[in-house]
């Protein structure tokens, strides 16, 4: 990893929206012992025990994670990369997805989906943001504030 990226700790993504980028054929330990960062795992709502690790400068945080139980349904489509939805809005796919490969050090041939409909995929993100925005205002909430 260069020197402006790092493992990032409690963070959250500044537009407070997450959105899935791609998913990868390397597994979370894996990958982080190459990278030379720590696995963390949490509880997700709904959906059980993850692992993973987010590296970024804090502006621009990468979050890599996988479910438990997709490791044992999906096994090739466990291990999501996921953005920042203001970064998703705001850039196109392909330069988001080149960015977060070679942060991970990963060759494209490593991914094993990417959304059908790139167009959409971003259009989406602004739309979610928007209505974000505009519940926020309406609740007199500031932008950091869910």
């Amino acid at each position: 990893m260069t020197g402006d990226i790092v493992q990032l700790r409690d963070f959250t993504f500044p537009s407070g929206l997450d959105w899935s980028l791609a998913t990868i054929t390397c597994r979370v330990p894996d990958l982080a012992a190459r990278l030379g960062v720590e696995v963390e795992f949490w509880e997700e709502d709904g959906l059980g025990t993850a692992r993973g690790f987010a590296l970024g400068p804090s502006a621009s945080p990468l979050l890599v994670s996988e479910q438990l139980h997709s490791l044992e349904i999906h096994p090739l489509y466990a291990t999501v990369i996921t953005i920042d939805g203001g970064e998703a809005a705001a850039m196109g796919h392909a330069a988001l997805l080149d960015r977060a490969l070679a942060m991970l050090g990963l060759e494209r041939d490593m991914v094993t989906w990417v959304p059908d409909d790139l167009a959409g995929w971003a259009l989406r993100a602004a739309k979610l943001l928007a209505a974000g925005q505009a519940r926020r205002a309406k609740a007199g909430l500031s932008e950091g504030q869910p």
